[in-house]
């Protein structure tokens, strides 16, 4: 059920990790900042590119680490598996093109928030436009 979200991910740049805390309802959601290759054009070599929140409503982290970044936060999200672990929660885990980082995050749902702004490039870097991603 989360397969159209997900297929999202698969080579997209992880960018930086937000927590979004609701203190009255106890309530934690954990956003993925990435950065999304739609398509990637061989004769022209310009790619499509897109910026996107990752949000994992009612969340909890239940295996993150990062350590030695020699490759400078560029990490690819290369493939993911989802576990239903029953009374509404799911354990997402995610595998990078380095075995450095490591994330897992268990949620009752996930939702893509994108900037709405695809632009085809030559290069990999694309400004983000917060106020589209945050609305």
């Amino acid at each position: 059920m989360f397969d159209e979200h997900l297929e999202k991910l698969h080579d997209s740049r992880l960018y930086g990790f937000l927590l979004d805390w609701d203190s009255k309802l106890c309530k934690l959601n954990v956003l993925l900042y990435i950065h999304i290759f739609s398509e990637f054009n061989f004769e022209l070599e310009t790619y499509s590119l897109e910026k996107a929140l990752v949000v994992f409503e009612n969340a909890s982290i239940d295996r993150f680490s990062i350590i030695n970044d020699l490759s400078s936060g560029q990490f690819y999200i290369n493939k993911y598996s989802v576990v239903d672990l029953g009374s509404g929660k799911y354990q997402f885990i995610f595998d990078f093109d380095s075995s450095i980082p490591e994330l897992a995050i268990t949620a009752e749902n996930i939702l893509i928030k994108s900037s709405g702004f695809i632009k085809e490039e030559d290069k990999q870097f694309l400004s983000t436009n917060w106020l589209k991603l945050f609305e």
